[in-house]
């Protein structure tokens, strides 16, 4: 479909004008009022020295961790038709996380993700809310994650496809490697289906899903 190539031109556009803050931000010596609220666990240095220690347990207030754009696709799974995912995303640090030793930490994170499914024939928008556990160096070069929620798909029959209805269940994880400043790229096994909610013919889809995120860092 014609409007695709624009919408996720769009997309980008958004991101683009979003990512650029925090490396501002960052060569000014300051972060942006998004990030002031958070707390020092989050601290790298250029060098990428670990930030000091933590308690055990820390409950903090909810603050923004990163955006970005996302693209998945279920090609090679042998389904129905050809699925194309675009979306952009945010994540918060919810108030729980967990020191697991010196160089490991353990947080509580809520995705929230609206975009288009696209079913080359017919599309429809998509929109998740997932809580979920991210794995992290002190460093915060590397992120592991995993997360399970819900996600709305009002157009839920797509040319061939009929997913049952408009409310889905979603599966991740994945994991990111932060490249340059605050850029991260990752990857994830992406799954949504009804879980049996309208009826026995659970019709799942499993997706592959890079993604380009900018996370908010202090120093």
């Amino acid at each position: 479909m014609e409007v695709f190539p624009q919408a996720l031109l769009a997309l980008i556009l958004v991101f683009a004008t979003v990512a650029p803050r925090l490396s501002h931000a960052e060569s000014q010596g300051r972060v942006p009022p998004e990030a002031a609220g958070m707390d020092q666990r989050f601290a790298v240095s250029h060098s990428g020295t670990p930030s000091p220690p933590r308690s055990r347990h820390s409950f903090d207030k909810l603050s923004l961790e990163s955006v970005g754009i996302r693209y998945a696709t279920n090609e090679g799974d042998n389904l129905k038709s050809d699925l194309r995912l675009y979306d952009v995303f945010a994540g918060y640090q919810l108030p729980w996380s967990r020191s697991l030793n010196n160089r490991i930490d353990l947080d509580a994170r809520l995705t929230v993700s609206i975009g288009l499914l696209d079913g080359k024939d017919d599309a429809t928008i998509y929109g998740s809310l997932a809580p979920g556990l991210a794995c992290t160096d002190r460093s915060r070069i590397f992120f592991l994650e995993a997360s399970a929620g819900i996600a709305v798909v009002p157009n839920y029959t797509l040319g061939p496809e009929d997913f049952g209805g408009p409310l889905q269940f979603t599966l991740d994880a994945g994991l990111a490697w932060r490249f340059y400043k605050n850029l991260s790229l990752g990857y994830r096994y992406y799954h949504f289906s009804d879980a049996g909610l309208y009826g026995p013919d659970n019709r799942g889809v499993d997706m592959h899903m890079v993604e380009l995120t900018t996370r908010y860092l202090r120093r």
